[in-house]
């Protein structure tokens, strides 16, 4: 993966996207986990996902804000929740993909083989 990088006062130089996939060979799902640190930017993420086979895109979450200090508390219980992002039924192996600013993402694929 190739993105840009920032400068963090307590640990120096980082990736503006951190990734991680898991694969659940027992369902034939794919979930794709990527973080956006971009303070001010949404990017725009391409998937290539060709070790799989045809994949279909079935959900998209998003956990956003500006506030990354936020937290669900008794007076406001649902302050922080993911939300679905509405996605266009896609099939395929390549995936352009809009990740907000500073945020969480989870995009959950089937595998169609």
């Amino acid at each position: 993966m190739s993105c840009d990088n920032f400068v963090s006062d307590k640990y120096g130089e980082l990736s503006t996207i951190y990734s991680s996939t898991t694969y659940d060979a027992e369902n034939n799902n794919l979930t794709f986990f990527s973080l956006n640190y971009d303070k001010e930017n949404d990017i725009e993420l391409k998937l290539c996902l060709d070790g799989f086979g045809s994949l279909e895109i079935i959900e998209h979450l998003i956990m956003d804000g500006c506030d990354l200090f936020a937290s669900n508390t008794f007076k406001e219980p649902n302050k922080v929740i993911p939300r679905l992002n509405p996605i266009k039924n896609s099939i395929g192996k390549e995936f352009k993909v809009i990740l907000p600013k500073l945020s969480w993402n989870v995009f959950r694929f089937e595998v169609k083989e």
